[in-house]
């Protein structure tokens, strides 16, 4: 699954600065690593997570929106104690129906053509 933040920018560079924004990739980091088996943060505000197994395509939606629920329901404790409510978008492509891999989550320029689990907004 590919997850891109909304609004990063505004937050990271506009609104609340840099060093807010980097400690808000860390918390985003580490609740996806705590809820998913593999994450890693593949650019600025887009995070790769990893899903194996033999899951059927709507059993795989479930439970990446049952993920993404778990770590966006609650908001992110910003320094000073502020709370700050983020919302992603979640791209799924699903290999190997789609095409080869590395060329596919190439095509889709990081999952805006994949299947689009939903817009979280919380």
């Amino acid at each position: 699954m590919l997850l891109n933040l909304d609004r990063f920018r505004q937050i990271n560079k506009e609104t609340l600065g840099r060093s807010t924004g980097d400690k808000l990739l860390c918390d985003v980091g580490a609740r996806l690593h705590g809820a998913s088996d593999s994450a890693a943060r593949i650019n600025a505000d887009m995070f790769g997570l990893v899903v194996r197994g033999g899951r059927t395509a709507v059993n795989l939606h479930e439970d990446l929106t049952a993920l993404l629920d778990m770590c966006f329901a609650q908001p992110f404790v910003l320094m000073g104690g502020e709370e700050l409510h983020v919302a992603c978008r979640a791209g799924l492509p699903l290999y190997p129906r789609a095409a080869p891999m590395p060329r596919f989550v190439a095509q889709c320029g990081g999952g805006v053509e994949a299947q689009r689990i939903r817009k979280r907004a919380y």
